[in-house]
């Protein structure tokens, strides 16, 4: 994550990029098999935030480096480590 320093009053941007979300998404693959997508982001994620995670999910995905699933129609995405088809 990268924030630029400005002066007191103004406003700081935080900025969130896909390898970092990719990177903290296996980072706590490797503690556990399974993990909630609202895990991972907290009571003052930005929008810019939410939408770097769900980008960086459908990435692992998409390289077979996970599994999502979710129970119910707007429950909360359950991402699991893909051991076997890893690349």
């Amino acid at each position: 994550m990268k924030s630029e320093v400005l002066s007191l009053g103004e406003i700081r941007r935080d900025e969130f990029t896909i390898k970092d979300c990719t990177e903290n998404i296996l980072e706590r693959l490797v503690m556990s098999k399974k993990i909630k997508f609202s895990q991972l982001l907290n009571d003052n994620s930005t929008r810019n935030e939410i939408v770097a995670y769900f980008l960086s999910i459908l990435e692992l995905m998409r390289f077979g480096n996970i599994f999502v699933k979710q129970d119910d129609a707007f429950s909360d995405l359950i991402i699991i480590k893909n051991d076997i088809g890893a690349n």
